[in-house]
């Protein structure tokens, strides 16, 4: 009997055959990553929601009053800008500030969320100056974004101290 076909047999079983792990480490699943909401909902707070406060810029709707209805806040501190959004507090960074500058705030000004999915952009228009260092906003549009959605919200407020 010949043995021509021993050595292809031998290849073929050793190209079926699996390695064999030596590691009796046991696999783990990757971490679920954190996406960007699908929509957006701007919801209002109280200032006793915030984590900060003081001087700075609130915002709200103008078929609001101020009186905790607030959709905005913007500290002197750096990441002091809060907003609710999808019925989470969130805090952002400023990355740009432009335009008029009054306490620390300016006329236009883009933040960008601590988890990097959403972006703000503040555009108002300052008003009369109050009685206690504060200058009102009588208008002024504030625009909220992520890779999927786009909201944008006529908003009215004040800046001061």
């Amino acid at each position: 009997m010949k043995k021509r076909f021993a050595l292809p047999l031998l290849l073929l079983l050793a190209s079926c055959s699996r390695p064999i792990a030596l590691d009796n480490t046991p696999s783990v699943s990757p971490t679920p990553s954190i996406t960007a909401p699908a929509s957006i909902t701007v919801d209002e707070f109280s200032l006793s929601q915030i984590s900060g406060g003081g001087c700075g810029m609130t915002l709200w709707r103008p078929d609001r009053t101020a009186n905790d209805r607030f959709i905005f806040f913007n500290g002197l501190q750096p990441q002091s800008m809060e907003m609710r959004i999808n019925g989470q507090m969130m805090q952002f960074d400023r990355i740009q500030a432009s335009g008029t500058e009054i306490y620390g705030q300016s006329t236009s000004q883009i933040f960008r969320s601590q988890n990097g999915f959403i972006t703000v952009q503040v555009n108002v228009t300052l008003g009369k100056r109050g009685e206690i260092e504060t200058v009102d906003i009588p208008e002024g549009s504030l625009r909220v974004l992520t890779d999927d959605s786009e909201i944008t919200i006529p908003v009215v407020g004040n800046a001061g101290c």
